[in-house]
């Protein structure tokens, strides 16, 4: 398995409420190329893999944790730390896709970054 998580430093230009609120107006389909097959979000408790589309675990309105899930089990999370201008991220991925295609962890990494900047 491919994993690899990490942190981006906050500057004072970006606005940490605002990346969560528009990847929460519309989740993205994809990250790095590899197909979302569904989202558990802790600020809404949404999860998209359950019939209800509701989380089990428990949530609070607002938290700043999503989590993107992949196949075979990969994810990519995100997370703002809460003491640090930090934002922080989690990927494991399957070395290959379903059709035997290596999957690439930076460039899921370089999606992460790109919401920083948009």
């Amino acid at each position: 398995r491919l994993f690899k998580q990490g942190y981006f430093v906050i500057d004072a230009s970006i606005n940490v409420d605002e990346v969560f609120r528009g990847l929460r107006k519309e989740y993205p389909t994809e990250i790095g190329g590899i197909e979302v097959k569904s989202v558990r979000d802790m600020g809404t408790g949404v999860d998209t893999a359950e019939d209800s589309k509701k989380t089990k675990l428990p949530w609070s309105e607002g938290d700043k944790m999503i989590t993107f899930r992949f196949l075979d089990n990969g994810f990519c999370t995100i997370r703002a730390s809460g003491t640090e201008p930090k934002l922080k991220y989690y990927i494991d991925l399957p070395l290959k896709d379903e059709l035997g295609n290596p999957l690439d962890v930076q460039a899921v990494e370089e999606n992460v970054a790109n919401w920083l900047s948009a």
